[in-house]
Parts: C-alpha cells; sequence; structure tokens
C-alpha cells in the first residue's frame, strides 16, 4: 500500500511541474500584454502630444498670414478709393478718425478724444462718435462698390449712447447684417481703450451710380 501511494506521487510529479511551468507561462504573458498596453499607451499621448504640438505652430503660422492679408486689403482700398475721391480733406480728416481694417465682414477705426472731441461738459460729443460709427458703416459698404462707377452713401443711421468717452481713443467697428438690393445693413459698435461699450446702433449705406449723385449734387 505504502508502495502504491508513492509510485503515485512519483507519478504525479512531473504533472504538477507541467502545471507551474504553465502557470508561469501565463503570468509572464499577462505581464508582456501590461507592458505593451503601457507602451502603446504612452506612443498614443506622445502622437497625440506631438499632434497637439503641430496643430499649435500652424495656429501660429497663420496668424502672420491672416495679419498681412488684412493690410492689404486695407491698403488696396484705400488706393481703390484715393483713386476715384476728388475731395482731399474732410470731416473725418479734422476728427483724426483713422480706418484700420476693412473686408467683406465690416471695419474698424480709431479716433482720439481731445478736447476737439468733446462737448462743454468735458466728455465725448456725440456727433463725433457718430461720425465715426458712419465712417465704419460706409467703409464697409465702400468694400463692395465698384469706385469707376459708383459712390457709396450713408442713408440711415440709429445711435444710442451708453457710456460717456472720457480720454484715450474710441475704437468704431462696423459688422455686416445683411444686404437688400443695393442697401447694406451693418451694427455699428463704439469701444473705449478698455472694451467698454460706449454706443452701438445700425448704419444703411447705399451703393448708387455715379450718375445718380451727379443728379443729386444740382
Amino acid at each position: 500500500m505504502v508502495k502504491k501511494d508513492l509510485m503515485a506521487n512519483t507519478e504525479s510529479a512531473p504533472g504538477d511541474e507541467q502545471d507551474e511551468r504553465d502557470k508561469l507561462t501565463k503570468q509572464a504573458k499577462h505581464v508582456n500584454y501590461v507592458e505593451k498596453d503601457e507602451r502603446d499607451g504612452k506612443a498614443q499621448l506622445n502622437n497625440q502630444s506631438a499632434s497637439d504640438d503641430e496643430q499649435a505652430q500652424l495656429n501660429n503660422q497663420s496668424a502672420p498670414g491672416d495679419e498681412q492679408d488684412a493690410k492689404d486689403n486695407l491698403q488696396e482700398f484705400k488706393a481703390r478709393r484715393l483713386a476715384h475721391t476728388t475731395i482731399a480733406h474732410g470731416l473725418n480728416d479734422e476728427l483724426e478718425i483713422r480706418l484700420v481694417r476693412i473686408d467683406a465682414n465690416g471695419a474698424e477705426a480709431i479716433m482720439p478724444i481731445t478736447n476737439r472731441h468733446k462737448q462743454p461738459f468735458g466728455v465725448l460729443h456725440g456727433g463725433a462718435t457718430c461720425t465715426l460709427l458712419e465712417h465704419v458703416g460706409s467703409a464697409a459698404a465702400s468694400w463692395h462698390c465698384d469706385f469707376n462707377t459708383q459712390r457709396c452713401l450713408g442713408v440711415d443711421i440709429h445711435i444710442r449712447h451708453r457710456k460717456p468717452g472720457i480720454s484715450g481713443h474710441v475704437r468704431g467697428v462696423a459688422n455686416f447684417l445683411r444686404q437688400e438690393k443695393n442697401s447694406y445693413y451693418y451694427s455699428v459698435i463704439a469701444y473705449n481703450d478698455a472694451g467698454e461699450l460706449l454706443s452701438e446702433g445700425c448704419m444703411v449705406s447705399k451703393i448708387v451710380s455715379l450718375e445718380r449723385v451727379a443728379l443729386a449734387s444740382k
């Protein structure tokens, strides 16, 4: 009986060793899988980080181009307008209004706040603000104008003053709203240097032929 038990133990030993080896092999494979997942995860993160860096680099590269396009648009517009204008100076020059941006979506201009721009109580004159906003509205609509045969005229403006301007500069912005035949509608907004809203309203400009301008001038 004792011999049979010893023989059974002896016979079972190789099987136990094989089971132990299989168990160790499975554990090793599991460790390899885990390490592979970690490596894949890190590679994915690195690839994502590289993609983000590339996108940021592309954004940084595109910014100067956009700025240059805006400058080119402004120079092109000024050249076209100057080539067909007969007025060397006007109210815009007297108020030192400077156009800084123009494109199909609108226009932007800056005006200083000096004593010449103020009303008797020492704050920015509403008429000066209206002039600034009508200028950006008309300039924005003029972008769609053929200066060889047409002119752009302001036909309607409504402005509500929200906050007095005291010093610094006023930035006037015209944003395109819609077009109805030859009339262009813009929202017009005035900001101070701190970005606070000073005035806002709506401006309508109409593109008319030179013949009509000549008839209206008689």
